[in-house]
Parts: structure tokens; sequence; C-alpha cells
């Protein structure tokens, strides 16, 4: 991996499970200590976690246009009752051939690829050489990835 676009946790690995036996130890003091912990999880503007029932919510994915953010808030709903709707896809806008031409090349930055290509009237980006994630105009400026709600 090409380490000039990574942040954060760039390149880490883990699984549900491991991360879910994370969080249970933070809770047993076997990590640190209760007070730590009461201190970590005490209420504050960014509205983070809900100690007080105990819930957890994992999200992993490999891809960074994942919305995240979004599915764990729509996860946590679920878990406390609320109300979830998903919204309906966006309609597909006709483009002239001339805009679709114009789309076309790689697109190159930040140590990061994107080819973007087509099949017939399928257009698709390749990122990186490794990934094939079709997606659909829905304005001559703006397209619609078909994989998730972006």
């Amino acid at each position: 991996m090409d380490m000039s676009s990574s942040f954060s946790a760039g390149a880490m690995y883990s699984t549900v499970d491991v991360l879910y036996k994370w969080d249970q130890a933070l809770y047993s003091e076997k990590l640190v200590s209760k007070t730590t912990m009461d201190l970590a999880l005490q209420s504050n503007v960014f509205n983070y976690g809900f100690p007080d029932d105990h819930t957890t919510v994992i999200m992993l994915t490999n891809y960074d246009f994942v919305p995240v953010f979004k599915l764990t808030e729509s996860l946590t709903g679920i878990r406390f009752g609320e109300q979830i709707s998903v919204p309906p896809r966006p309609q597909s806008y006709t483009l002239d051939e001339r805009i679709y031409s114009n789309y076309m090349g790689t697109y190159e930055g930040y140590g990061c690829k994107a080819t973007v290509a087509r099949n017939e009237d399928q257009l698709f980006f390749v990122w990186n050489d490794e990934a094939v994630i079709p997606f659909y105009p829905i304005s001559e400026t703006t397209l619609h990835h078909t994989w998730h709600d972006v």
C-alpha cells in the first residue's frame, strides 16, 4: 500500500470478533480501570458511545466510499427502536454521447488511481487497477455509485 494516501488506522487489520472481544474487555477492568472507563465514556459534545446500554456497533469496510457513519447511525437506530427508512436511489439521467466521452480517462493523485471507462451504456471506474465499481449519471455533472448510496 502506498502510505502517502493513508490516514488514521490505514492498513490496520481486524475482525468483528476481535473488536467485540476488545469492547467487552473494556468493561472487565482487564485493560483499564473503571475510573478510566468512566472518564472515557462520560458525556461530551461528540455524543460518543452508549455505555449505559452496553451497545456496541462495529462497522468494518475495505472501501473508503462506504457511508460508515450513516450506516452505524441506522444500525443504532434499529437497536433502539427508531423508525429507519431507506431513501430511493436517484433516477438515472441520459447523458449526451459527448459528455460520456469527456469522463473517460485515468485520474491520478495522492498515490491512488481511478480509471473511468464504459462497457456499452454502463459506466464504471477501476480503483487502483483492482476494484471495478459501476456508477450511473444522475445529472450532467453528478455520478451515482451503484453499490452504495453515494
